[in-house]
């Protein structure tokens, strides 16, 4: 009988180290999270609490929420996109710009001057004062046509590096719509797992439930240990988590899908109570 409560102990023990490991693993990845939320925030005040409502959302709102992020298309809009045409738009611009400098250049030139002299055409002198006013004027007026003749490799030079940069800035553009695709894609598949994942834990929680509350009665009347109690409470809780963690993977999915897809706006919208 001693050995046997013994074992209980132990067993108890084991479990609660166990739980402990695990409550201090969470709460590290908590404090990495406030820590990622601060950088990415600029947000000084480091004395705050994380909503855990959202770990408890209903079934209907999840369902509002992928309802509103279901595009499954990615636009220009979108701000990644729009950096890497931003690079592409400069680069065929810069090119244009080049180019225009091979044509000749046709340029309007005018000038016109005047003076003024107290010296008369007849060699008659008058006072210094009346040097002081204009009485000649004139003007010129012309075309002038330039052609650059002699950098004009130079300029085909530039214009061929300008045009691979377009070109790469564009394959860029290309290849990061491609990746944001292929994100969607796979954001997609997730949500469905984590949609079908979320609706078998109804069924495990409530077994689960079912079998803490025959165990609870059975150990109050004195039929079975409390080791056999504390089994199925354990057993109980890992449903519980598991419904947690089905929702939280369906909001990360879900939260995926809205930074690709361009709809996070939306998706924050949600959780203004």
């Amino acid at each position: 009988m001693v050995s046997r409560l013994a074992w209980i102990r132990q067993s108890q023990m084991l479990k609660y180290q166990k739980a402990k490991i695990e409550y201090i693993k969470t709460l590290s990845t908590y404090n990495k999270l406030k820590a990622q939320f601060l950088y990415y925030t600029g947000v000084k005040n480091a004395n705050f609490d994380v909503d855990t409502n959202a770990y408890h959302l209903s079934d209907a709102l999840l369902d509002q929420i992928k309802t509103n992020v279901h595009i499954d298309t990615i636009g220009t809009s979108n701000p990644l996109l729009a950096f890497y045409k931003t690079r592409w738009d400069f680069a065929l611009a810069q090119e244009k710009l080049i180019k225009k400098n091979y044509l000749p250049k046709l340029n309007l030139i005018g000038a016109a001057w005047t003076r003024g002299s107290s010296l008369t055409a007849s060699d008659a002198y008058g006072d210094l004062s009346t040097g002081l006013n204009y009485d000649r004027y004139n003007y010129m007026g012309g075309l002038s046509l330039t052609y650059n003749l002699i950098d004009i490799v130079h300029q085909k030079d530039k214009a061929s590096i300008i045009d691979f940069q377009a070109q790469a800035f564009q394959e860029q553009m290309n290849g990061q719509k491609s990746l944001l695709e292929n994100q969607l894609k796979q954001a997609d598949v997730d949500i469905q797992a984590a949609l079908d994942r979320l609706k078998e834990v109804p069924i495990q929680l409530k077994a689960a439930q079912d079998a803490f509350a025959q165990k609870s009665a059975q150990y109050n009347a004195g039929l079975v240990n409390i080791a056999e109690l504390t089994d199925v409470s354990y057993l109980l809780f890992s449903a519980e988590t598991d419904q947690v963690g089905a929702k939280t993977d369906l909001l990360n999915t879900l939260l995926q899908k809205a930074i690709t897809n361009n709809t996070l706006t939306i998706f924050l919208n949600q959780f203004n109570y």
